[in-house]
């Protein structure tokens, strides 16, 4: 395994840890109005990691969950957050047949070395703001399909 392999991710007060172990599934950037809102920024990039090659560390019990009822595609989604700071964590999708497995966390609480998770895939393009240029190579969804 290389360095990469073995990841580390943390909310900006410290109090919640993640490692992450092998390469994410999956890495995208995601348009949806819900991801806009919970990220606070017009994107969120994603990257998606089976739930069992993740272990969270909050000695101090800071990890709060909001059941978010908004997305596009009429399930809900849990998004995981820090009580003490507000970062957000990572979501869960418990209801959606291909994810339900996953752990998506956002890219910007990785430690470390980001250049390499660079997004290959964009979901909700119908939400992309216009001023957002496509990339090449990049794999467009109109939703999470």
């Amino acid at each position: 395994m290389s360095a990469v392999d073995n990841r580390t991710a943390s909310c900006l007060c410290r109090s919640i840890s993640i490692s992450l172990a092998g390469e994410p599934s999956l890495k995208v950037l995601c348009h949806c109005d819900s991801c806009k809102k919970a990220s606070g920024v017009v994107f969120q990039a994603n990257a998606f990691w089976p739930k069992e090659n993740i272990t969270v560390s909050d000695p101090e019990g800071m990890l709060q969950e909001y059941r978010d009822t908004s997305p596009d595609s009429g399930r809900y989604v849990l998004r995981s957050f820090c009580r003490n700071c507000g970062s957000f964590i990572m979501t869960t999708n418990p209801t959606h047949p291909d994810i339900s497995k996953m752990a998506i966390i956002p890219i910007g609480i990785i430690n470390g070395e980001k250049e390499s998770m660079v997004p290959d895939h964009e979901f909700f393009v119908k939400r992309k703001l216009g001023w957002l240029e496509s990339r090449e190579g990049v794999l467009e969804y109109q939703g999470m399909e």
